[in-house]
């Protein structure tokens, strides 16, 4: 199969190109969860509410609330676009490292987005919108947690290993606890959803809709201190 040129590039060049792309998504992200929050046709509570509620053709106590949902369904199907081109650049340019595992969980970020899209109290195909919610936050927040932890091993991989005691800055706290916080964070939420969602089980001290957003916050953070060396 014939490899399309125009996404084939240098380097350098593919790096900045992907880098810019998750930036802007996760712009998108931003921008789509604060207009939907503004065109809701309730009161919504940021940390009992999930992202969701935001994309509903009825609000939770049944007002209309058309502006809010196309928001939600033009935003996510934005960030699937965008999670297409990330995933067709990785996959193409084998010059990258671990390029194919990271197209595919992009692939996993545009699955989610589209099903993230449709309103969530859609007839038919709601089933999908909690499907792709689930999938589109995890995936995201695991994205994340991989690209920072390549972060952290080009920038903390030590030069002599024979000298493991070597002194120990800031930057390899804040990294090495990003790491940690984008990929705990993702899987605690999976796991939530899924006792909720599957057997009907909440946890006391943490909703859904809060671990939900604890993944958005950490990963949309951790994108914009990402060097060119860790895409």
């Amino acid at each position: 199969m014939s490899v399309p040129l125009y996404l084939i590039m240098t380097n350098p060049k593919i790096s900045t190109t992907i880098r810019l792309l998750i930036w802007l998504m996760a712009g998108v992200i931003i921008s789509t969860i604060a207009l939907g929050w503004w065109q809701y046709s309730e009161p919504y509570d940021f940390f009992q509410d999930t992202i969701s509620s935001l994309g509903g053709n009825l609000s939770k106590s049944g007002f209309a609330n058309p502006t809010s949902a196309l928001i939600l369904t033009i935003g996510f199907s934005l960030c699937s676009v965008i999670a297409l081109t990330i995933s067709l650049l990785y996959f193409f340019n084998k010059q990258l490292f671990w390029h194919t595992g990271k197209a595919i969980i992009a692939l996993f970020i545009v699955i989610g987005g589209i099903g993230i899209a449709i309103p969530r109290d859609h007839l038919q195909l709601s089933v999908y919108h909690g499907l792709g919610a689930m999938l589109f936050i995890a995936a995201f927040g695991f994205f994340n947690g991989v690209l920072q932890l390549l972060r952290y091993s080009h920038k903390h991989r030590s030069k002599n290993p024979t000298n493991p005691a070597e002194k120990k800055t800031f930057d390899f706290y804040l990294d090495l606890s990003l790491v940690y916080l984008t990929l705990l964070s993702s899987l605690f939420y999976l796991v939530i959803h899924i006792l909720a969602a599957s057997f009907h089980v909440e946890v006391q001290w943490m909703s859904t809709a809060s671990a939900q957003k604890i993944v958005v916050i950490i990963a949309c953070v951790a994108v914009f201190l990402l060097d060119l060396d860790d895409i």
